[in-house]
């Protein structure tokens, strides 16, 4: 480094991913996630036809926040589908997933190469020629791909994890329900500023013309602190302190429709300077999976509140050890986790409408002009 510095070392911005690596764990448990990742693919084949490509360059995708890479591979299979079906196989194709460096990357892997089961959409990589795979293990808040490179970038349900926590909340859990509206604020501000610094990082690597898809948690995905009361229940027991239960504050942000319009707003924004333009939004809202399918077939209302925190945990879960001091053994925090589940598994089971997990997204297309 100059100057005799020492890079600061790279910390995870989201979760660390729960359940077995390899086996594709993330993306198995969320059958909502997956719907509502869908539910962009109509506005990604628009973006795709309004697009000049030239079959002679290799066409770069990329997945930002891929996670495993499962949620989103029937978008990214028609996404190709749709290259190959007007351009034939001349048409290079390179799709690049990125996520932290953390992620499990192999479950994407095994997944491409079909030796996992799960793609019941179809595998892009194996049904189609002349298509590469690659991944980046680097924060999105970076610069992940060179300058100019990227032809067409997606992003589902990962942005409103900020690059760090601003601060540790004393009544909830999950900012939004935060009832000292100066720590709400402090968590807008710094949002604000990872939403600013995501487009920029984009701006640099798409090329002119080049198309980003960004499908963004919304506020209104919830009415209600989800965790906090069964959290509570533990510093009642004893089981945990009150330290612990600040602590357990989600480094998340929800947005509205008009923090995600704010930064294209002035003419003179540093986004609109970078060549980005807003082209659409919308906000819709995906039912529970797990709730449509107890409400339509009944069945064991245990299994539904299985199927929810299952849901609930693959994100959560990282987030509930951290809140636990340092002076507890990993089993200690791993034993107190499971009784948290447990205990929340039992709420969800006694109110499903309450604790039914819908998810809100707000689905922006954004151009960088030529």
């Amino acid at each position: 480094m100059e100057d005799g510095k020492t890079a600061k070392p790279e910390v995870p911005h989201s979760h660390i991913p729960y359940g077995p690596e390899g086996t594709g764990a993330y993306s198995k448990s969320q059958t909502t996630v997956r719907l509502a990742a869908q539910e962009s693919i109509p506005i990604v084949l628009d973006a795709l036809m309004s697009m000049d490509i030239n079959p002679q360059d290799t066409f770069n995708i990329v997945n930002y926040g891929a996670a495993d890479g499962g949620v989103d591979m029937p978008l990214l299979y028609q996404m190709v589908r749709y290259l190959r079906t007007k351009y034939g196989n001349r048409l290079p194709i390179h799709v690049s997933f990125e996520d932290q460096p953390v992620n499990d990357f192999k479950s994407t892997f095994l997944m491409l190469e079909g030796l996992l089961p799960g793609l019941d959409n179809g595998n892009f990589y194996k049904d189609f020629d002349n298509v590469f795979v690659s991944a980046c293990g680097a924060s999105f808040y970076k610069q992940c791909y060179p300058p100019l490179s990227v032809h067409f970038g997606y992003c589902s349900t990962a942005v409103h994890y900020l690059q760090e926590k601003p601060c540790n909340l004393p009544n909830a859990t999950i900012h939004q329900f935060e009832t000292e509206e100066k720590l709400q604020q402090l968590f807008a501000s710094h949002a604000a500023k990872d939403w600013e610094l995501f487009l920029l990082q984009r701006a640099k690597e798409l090329v002119p013309g080049g198309q980003l898809i960004v499908a963004i948690l919304s506020r209104n995905m919830r009415d209600a602190e989800p965790f906090a009361p069964t959290l509570r229940t533990l510093v009642e027991d004893g089981t945990i302190t009150e330290d612990e239960f600040i602590a357990t504050t989600f480094g998340c942000y929800f947005r509205t429709v008009d923090e995600v319009k704010a930064p294209f707003k002035a003419e003179d924004s540093a986004v609109r300077k970078a060549g980005l333009t807003m082209v659409s939004i919308k906000e819709k809202t995906v039912e529970c999976q797990h709730f449509s399918r107890w409400k339509e077939e009944g069945g064991d209302i245990q299994d539904f509140a299985r199927g929810v925190v299952a849901s609930i945990r693959a994100w959560s879960n990282a987030t509930f050890l951290s809140g636990l001091a340092d002076s507890r053994s990993p089993q200690e925090k791993a034993d107190i986790v499971d009784k948290f589940y447990e205990k929340y598994e039992q709420e969800v089971a006694k109110a499903p409408l309450q604790h039914k997990a819908h998810y809100c997204h707000i689905y922006v297309h954004i151009a960088k002009v030529k």
